[in-house]
């Protein structure tokens, strides 16, 4: 029983803490990635409110590689037509027509949107957003902002191993305290039994001592109780046996 006990225990232990895992990991990747995204359109509001005035009037690109260096950031300047006319990264050559990407396409409807792809530009999962800037009204630019997700990705390969660490010092833990809890709760039920046996064997003058404010304690008193009625029953059976025997010869 103990055993049956126990392992369904542990079935349990180690569901609980796989899905509390998996939860908290879901849960930290979606505070990440809204952390990330929130990160960007404050961004994107400076560079459009900013540094995009001075670029448009002079075309100097310092103040737009500056912060591109400083925030770790990928910063594209888009004119409507989908062309890249600033890209921040060096060494990335000609690029091509932007106006398909899906961030650039919302930009262009007058609303700051993000997309989660891969980049086929630098080979990485990246997280895009895109802002229009206008002038007189209309939409002249569109300001585009990425980061790579490798590094949400590290992390999350960190909080994996880390949970899976603690899940399982959490499982080993909880079954060694309840096969100890359990080993003592069940304790007074195996000298029970051990009594009930030397009942069976003749052995009507041992008694169990356990004292007990629970049903097992009921138990142990019905137990005692049984074995003083056997010991003077089958004494009175005696004492009539030898009288006979001593009648009869």
């Amino acid at each position: 029983m103990k055993k049956r006990i126990t392992i369904v225990f542990s079935i349990l232990i180690v569901l609980v803490t796989a899905f509390s895992g998996v939860f908290s990991y879901v849960i930290f990747k979606n505070a990440y990635y809204e952390y990330t995204e929130s990160n960007l359109k404050s961004n994107s509001e400076y560079i459009v409110e900013d540094l995009m005035p001075g670029y448009i009037k002079t075309g100097d690109v310092t103040g737009l590689e500056h912060y591109a260096n400083s925030t770790n950031q990928r910063i594209n300047i888009i004119d409507v037509e989908g062309n890249v006319l600033f890209e921040s990264l060096s060494g990335i050559g000609s690029l091509d027509n932007h106006l398909s990407r899906p961030e650039v396409q919302g930009a262009m409807k007058g609303t700051p949107t993000t997309s989660v792809r891969y980049s086929d530009t630098i080979m990485k999962n990246m997280l895009y957003l895109a802002a229009p800037y206008y002038q007189d009204g209309q939409i002249t630019h569109i300001v585009r902002i990425a980061v790579p997700l490798d590094v949400m990705e590290d992390v999350s390969y960190s909080i994996i191993n880390n949970l899976i660490f603690v899940a399982l010092a959490s499982i080993l833990i909880a079954i060694v305290i309840f096969a100890f809890l359990l080993n003592n709760e069940t304790r007074p039920l195996d000298e029970v039994t051990i009594f009930a046996r030397k009942i069976a064997r003749g052995d009507y003058k041992t008694k169990l001592t356990m004292l007990r404010d629970d049903k097992i304690g009921d138990l142990v008193d019905s137990l005692n109780t049984m074995a003083e009625q056997l010991d003077a029953s089958f004494s009175k059976i005696n004492r009539k046996n030898i009288e006979l025997s001593s009648v009869l010869s």
